[in-house]
């Protein structure tokens, strides 16, 4: 009966955590916490933004800002992952970098996503931008995309690369130190990097560079304060000086607000998570576990040590819950994931007076009964502590992942 109502639970927990799995959002964060916002989202508007209506030669630059904004966030809530894909829908367009991916983003900068288009036909197309994201709290999925149309009034092919090549056009620094890479594609002179005085880069200057070599510039960012900047590289190309520039964006980590209701009641959860799976070892319902309990503790002893077990189970279960729906989810009150709280809760409460009462209880309906109501709450009780885990609580979100 254990081995099935177990397989049960499983059956249940991965049913809701992979029809869970397909919800994206721009802002999946207020589903759950209404104070919470976060969103990861295209920013065609924006001053940065290059996108030609029209092209008539290629080795265009396609750039196109993405911003992360949020508020009420903490460590927590920072996009652990943000991908960005480029597509041409009709081919006549060859786009030199198609996806780029960012990683440790914190809510507060701008990331640009740019490519080259390296290759037209004449005609038109459409280029299509595809976003997603996971947040690291909850593992939740942002997405969103954008698409334009493009007028190729002149068929010609270019495929010539600039002589210097970065390995980004944008850094997004959450810590206060990062690396890229420049490669050369040609024999250039007197490459320097320069910004504000906010930035130090490393190296500054470098005097002659041959094609086929790649330099590994360290950005360090000394104000701690939010920043976005240009860094701009300078060398000079058969007696022509050319220049291109990277944005730097930098978003401090913003310090963490802890959340005392939150961070007790999720102790006491997993606490009575541990109890409730203690008790129901010790409580003997189950004969195999009952047996081989007996050999290291005498049975009144152990069901003594279960009774008090039960008692404090219960109680830490029910402020447990009270913490967290006067914090994070006092508005949430009815969300299906909480309302298997109240009902889990409600099962071990039936369990502790049917134990308290036992005498009364047995004299009245038989023993066999007795022992088949608290068994079966006992582990009914169990079964959806764990699937209420899964589904909501902060430790268990690397479950949600996997499904």
């Amino acid at each position: 009966m254990l081995n099935r109502i177990i397989i049960a639970s499983l059956i249940v927990i991965l049913s809701l955590s992979v029809a869970s799995g397909f919800l994206t959002s721009l802002n999946p964060c207020s589903q759950c916490h209404r104070n919470i916002s976060e969103t990861c989202s295209f920013n065609q508007t924006s001053s940065s933004a290059v996108l030609p209506p029209q092209l008539s030669e290629s080795a265009t630059l396609i750039t196109l800002p993405i911003d992360i904004s949020g508020s009420g966030l903490n460590r927590e809530y920072r996009i652990n992952e943000l991908t960005v894909t480029l597509t041409s829908v009709n081919g006549k367009i060859t786009i030199q970098n198609t996806k780029q991916t960012w990683n440790n983003l914190y809510p507060g900068g701008k990331i640009l996503f740019s490519s080259t288009i390296t290759g037209i036909e004449e005609g038109t197309d459409t280029l299509i931008f595809t976003l997603s994201a996971l947040n690291t709290h909850q593992y939740s999925t942002f997405s969103d995309s954008y698409t334009y149309d493009v007028d190729i009034v002149f068929k010609g092919v270019n495929t010539q690369k600039p002589a210097v090549e970065p390995s980004t056009r944008s850094l997004y620094l959450s810590e206060e130190q990062t690396t890229f890479q420049l490669f050369i594609q040609q024999d250039i002179h007197n490459l320097t990097l320069s910004s504000s005085d906010n930035i130090i880069l490393e190296p500054t200057a470098i005097e002659t560079l041959y094609k086929g070599d790649h330099v590994d510039v360290t950005v360090t960012v000394v104000s701690k304060k939010a920043l976005e900047e240009n860094l701009t590289i300078t060398w000079s190309e058969s007696s022509e000086t050319q220049q291109l520039q990277l944005l730097v964006s930098f978003a401090p980590p913003p310090l963490e607000k802890i959340n005392y209701y939150s961070l007790i009641g999720r102790i006491l959860g997993i606490l009575s998570l541990c109890l409730l799976i203690a008790s129901i070892g010790l409580s003997g319902i189950h004969k195999k576990i009952r047996t081989y309990v007996n050999k290291v503790l005498a049975p009144k002893k152990r069901s003594r040590i279960h009774c008090y077990l039960s008692g404090i189970l219960l109680f830490l279960s029910i402020i447990h819950g009270l913490l967290l729906l006067l914090g994070p989810y006092a508005d949430f009150l009815t969300k299906s994931e909480i309302i298997l709280g109240y009902i889990t809760v409600i099962s071990m409460g039936i369990v502790s007076i049917n134990g308290t009462f036992r005498t009364i209880i047995i004299n009245k309906t038989g023993s066999n009964l007795w022992r088949k109501i608290h068994g079966y709450c006992s582990y009914f009780a169990l079964m959806l502590c764990i699937i209420h885990a899964c589904l909501i609580g902060t430790e268990f979100a690397i479950i949600r992942s996997i499904f």
